[in-house]
């Protein structure tokens, strides 16, 4: 579904015996490859949001944390990397998402 992310960490949480009855899933990846391109790392993500929000019975896919920070209220930063420290850089982001298996 997703070639050019790698799944860092995987986390649930059963939630069966609450009255949503879901499973809520946080995952932690990053995209390879990372060129250093932001914008288009945020394009990405998004992508596969939308791709695990077409799964069935997946819930409220959100993000957690992102490689950029895109909060208006704060103050843009972060560097610029040359193509020599371009494979040092990484574009690492989470995700939480809710799943409720059929019938629940």
């Amino acid at each position: 579904m997703a070639p050019d992310i790698t799944l860092d960490t995987l986390a649930w949480t059963d939630e069966t015996l609450t009255p949503t009855g879901n499973v809520v899933i946080r995952l932690d990846a990053t995209l390879t490859p990372f060129d250093g391109n932001y914008r288009a790392a945020m394009q990405r993500i998004e992508r596969f949001m939308h791709a695990l929000q077409a799964v069935p019975n997946v819930l409220d896919v959100s993000l957690q944390s992102s490689p950029v920070n895109a909060d208006s209220a704060s103050t843009l930063s972060g560097k610029t990397f040359g193509a020599d420290t371009l494979k040092e850089t990484a574009a690492r982001f989470s995700l939480s998402m809710h799943y409720r298996e059929v019938g629940a």
